[in-house]
């Protein structure tokens, strides 16, 4: 009997323990916390779109949305992410190394229009951006251009069209790409400007200054804000349907969306 019973209570922890295991992986990503709808197996997320791929590489977990890192996940329907810097330099027979990315986010939710902006910096560069506009099922391009004739004509904490230029992004965008052009190949300022970059970052998170491009040749990403919603009806349309409404619980809320719908 004693044996038995040691067996049992050894059992019990091990199922125990498994179970702890099991919670803490689907709401966690080593430090990062997974807040439903999101989850990294279709049993433990919404749907599909909120399923998130945690990888353990190097000795520490990383959590992935498609092929941009997670940085962190809020329930106030925002969600920042790594997204990788566009550069292009030049040489005296022009262009001598291109990194583009062909696709900057690829989600179905939108980029925060409140957020982040598009930045383009280089002394001879023009730098788009574009995108669908999923409410409207349309496509979008925009952009900058940034130019400046000498280090002297550029100042630290402005981004106006010397050597940095920004613009807006609209509302519901989304799988945006990036482009940059030049006018002359740098041809004119390639002694102290050889090359160009663009991405969309936190705003927040950027405050020009002149050593910026030469840094930019060490980073990979910059932080980019998302936001995310559940459906596509406001709270109001919602909660007509009890048996469907996600937000049924005590302890949870409905907030409309700003940015689409859900």
């Amino acid at each position: 009997m004693a044996l038995h019973a040691m067996q049992v209570i050894i059992i019990g922890l091990i199922m125990i323990l498994a179970g702890t295991e099991a919670s803490s992986y689907m709401n966690h990503c080593g430090p990062l916390q997974i807040p439903y709808p999101f989850g990294t197996s279709e049993g433990c997320s919404l749907d599909e779109s909120f399923i998130l791929l945690c990888n353990y590489t190097f000795g520490s977990h990383k959590l992935f949305l498609g092929h941009n890192a997670v940085l962190s996940i809020s329930l106030d329907g925002e969600r920042r992410v790594s997204t990788p810097i566009a550069i292009t330099c030049y040489n005296q027979s022009g262009v001598s190394a291109s990194c583009i990315p062909s696709e900057l986010i690829s989600s179905r939710f939108p980029i925060s229009f409140k957020k982040n902006k598009f930045i383009a910096i280089s002394c001879d560069t023009i730098g788009f951006f574009n995108g669908s506009i999923f409410s409207l099922e349309k496509s979008y391009v925009s952009g900058c251009i940034s130019t400046c004739i000498s280090i002297e004509n550029v100042f630290n904490g402005t981004c106006s069209g010397s050597r940095c230029c920004q613009s807006s992004i609209p509302p519901g965008l989304g799988n945006i790409g990036l482009i940059l052009l030049s006018s002359d190949n740098h041809s004119n300022v390639l002694h102290f400007n050889p090359c160009d970059a663009a991405f969309v970052i936190e705003e927040n998170s950027f405050n020009f200054s002149t050593l910026h491009l030469p840094s930019l040749h060490n980073s990979e990403t910059v932080p980019t804000v998302l936001n995310w919603a559940v459906g596509n009806k406001t709270c109001l349309e919602a909660q007509k349907n009890l048996t469907n409404y996600a937000c049924k619980a005590g302890h949870s809320e409905c907030h409309n969306s700003n940015n689409g719908p859900g």
